[in-house]
């Protein structure tokens, strides 16, 4: 199925940014790699610059280090939560169209949340291992007037509408445990791969309400219907890079980049309440889909930390963005009865959308 000019617009727009993120994240981790730091902090608030010897360099914190050293050094658990605020686009939502324009729900910014707690083991070369928690509900919705085109089986729903009013509703979950290391590979660079595993709950419904027009029935305007639910559940694998660029002893600059690939099962149910041949019709449609489920993310912010007692605590507050994109979401199906010669077929068309999360993330992390 084509998709529509508006809704191809909002997805390179988003793949854009994403596209761009990646590309920021990528120069800034070629061109601080190098051993040469531009700065070197003899004290919190006196620059100086440093001689970086060939076995070994000296971190943001003053601290004399060989190459590839831990970036905390005390063994210990870390508690972050984190407030989010999002929103979220999927393709294929389009419900209603007037001339050339098509109409979807209204996107709206809502709160989430993220939970995460973890545990730096000092025994074994300072590895780590990190669980968290990501939950996100939203819902849009959008109403028009006018001369409309239903955009879910018209010739069910009615070819013309006077009214028409849509609403979706999305539940986000995702579980992920990363097996991680955090460590210096400059001056003031300090990066952490990880790999680790990714579990994911992502509920959808979706309902669109018509006054559809119908000609040969009295009366003509006849209220019809379309709900669905496109619910996903999964399991894989994920791995991926946290950067921390480190601009003073207190403030980085910090960016990550991940992947998931997960196998999971679709179950999408649709129902479709309208007129066929003068008289009432109820149609269902139900798939059962099992499919790789594949994710990428990233994000760009700015982080504030500091270590006391010692360096035995830290505290550590950041603010970035971040996008989220989720291939092939959208497996609802549009269905269509066609005429031709004089037989009557039902022409049926995954969408296969894409879902995309973007907002702002504030987290707080306590290492201790």
């Amino acid at each position: 199925m084509a998709r529509s000019p508006i809704n191809g617009g909002k997805m390179k727009n988003r793949e854009m940014i994403a596209v761009a993120t990646v590309a920021l994240f990528l120069c800034v981790l070629i061109g601080t790699s190098g051993k040469a730091g531009f700065i070197g902090l003899g004290s919190r608030n006196k620059i100086e610059p440093v001689e970086i010897e060939e076995i070994s360099e000296q971190n943001i914190r003053g601290e004399w280090q060989p190459v590839s050293t831990p970036y905390l050094y005390n063994s210990g658990w870390n508690l972050a939560t984190d407030f989010i605020f999002w929103r979220a686009d999927e393709d294929g939502l389009e419900y209603v169209s007037t001339g050339h324009r098509l109409h979807r729900p209204h996107t709206k910014w809502s709160p989430g949340f993220k939970l995460g707690v973890g545990y730096t083991f000092g025994n074994q070369d300072f590895w780590d291992i990190f669980l968290r928690w990501t939950f996100f509900q939203t819902h849009e919705q959008g109403h028009e007037h006018g001369s409309l085109k239903p955009g879910w089986s018209p010739t069910m729903l009615g070819p013309t509408a006077t009214s028409a009013s849509s609403k979706w509703r999305l539940h986000y979950n995702t579980l992920d445990l990363e097996l991680g290391r955090d460590y210096f590979i400059s001056k003031t660079l300090a990066i952490r791969p990880h790999v680790g595993l990714r579990g994911a709950l992502i509920r959808q419904h979706y309902d669109a309400h018509y006054k559809g027009v119908f000609a040969d029935i009295i009366p003509s305007t006849v209220p019809t219907r379309f709900d669905a639910k496109n619910n996903f559940g999964g399991a894989g694998v994920r791995a991926g890079a946290q950067l921390s660029w480190h601009l003073t002893r207190d403030w980085s600059v910090i960016g990550s980049l991940a992947g998931s690939l997960l196998w999971g099962h679709f179950d999408v149910d649709e129902e479709l309440k309208g007129i066929v041949d003068g008289a009432p019709s109820h149609q269902d449609i139900d798939q059962d889909l099992s499919r790789v489920a594949p994710n990428l993310e990233a994000s760009l912010g700015f982080q504030w930390e500091t270590f006391f007692s010692e360096d035995h605590y830290r505290v550590a507050i950041s603010l970035a963005y971040e996008f989220t994109e989720w291939f092939s979401q959208n497996q609802m199906t549009r269905s269509e009865l066609i005429d031709g010669n004089g037989q009557s077929a039902t022409h049926f068309d995954r969408i296969q959308g894409d879902l995309g999360l973007q907002g702002g993330t504030l987290e707080v992390r306590f290492d201790f």
